[in-house]
């Protein structure tokens, strides 16, 4: 008899044992999927975030791209030509930025798809155009990744918007020194 209660004294005291432990692992589970969700939620925003970062940057690169272009039409066609090869990556930059970003996707396979999209040929004419920049923007393109995107992107825009300007400055020196030999000769 004594060893009968002993068994059903232990039997219970692994039962209660086991009772409250799984009570302390339930609780820890309920812990974490609320952290789960938490972290679900913020994920998401951070993503929504970057989204609209993306979109709002390609609305700022659109219109800089835009004023570029009006003003190399006026200028230079050699120009106009040069910023018309970027143009996939204007109109594109939201997609191309959410993909980089998301860390799926590198950069040139992205880029390409959007450029053959354009017009075949256009992936291979924006190499030849890149590989004639300036040594940075090609580390830029190289680099392959979302920080290379954006700074390639602000260089080539700030690169073509200075040689217009440089051609707005060169037509300025030429017509004063027209008006000055006219009004000597008058």
């Amino acid at each position: 008899m004594f060893f009968a209660l002993v068994v059903i004294a232990i039997f219970v005291a692994v039962s209660v044992y086991f009772y409250f432990r799984s009570e302390r692992l339930q609780h820890d589970l309920v812990k974490q999927k609320r952290d789960t969700a938490q972290t679900r939620k913020s994920h998401k925003q951070l993503a929504d975030t970057v989204a609209s970062i993306g979109a709002k940057q390609q609305e700022f690169f659109t219109f800089r791209y835009n004023k570029v272009k009006e003003e190399a039409e006026r200028k230079s066609p050699a120009i106009l030509s040069d910023v018309k090869r970027i143009s996939p990556l204007v109109t594109n930059y939201a997609v191309i930025f959410n993909a980089c970003a998301g860390g799926k996707e590198q950069l040139k396979p992205t880029a390409q798809t959007y450029f053959e999209n354009h017009k075949p040929g256009a992936y291979k004419d924006f190499l030849t155009y890149i590989s004639g920049r300036e040594k940075h923007v090609a580390r830029m393109w190289s680099s392959n990744n979302l920080s290379g995107f954006m700074s390639m992107m602000e260089s080539l825009l700030t690169e073509q918007q200075q040689a217009l300007d440089k051609i707005k400055l060169v037509k300025k020196e030429e017509a004063p020194e027209e008006n000055i030999e006219f009004h000597k000769f008058s």
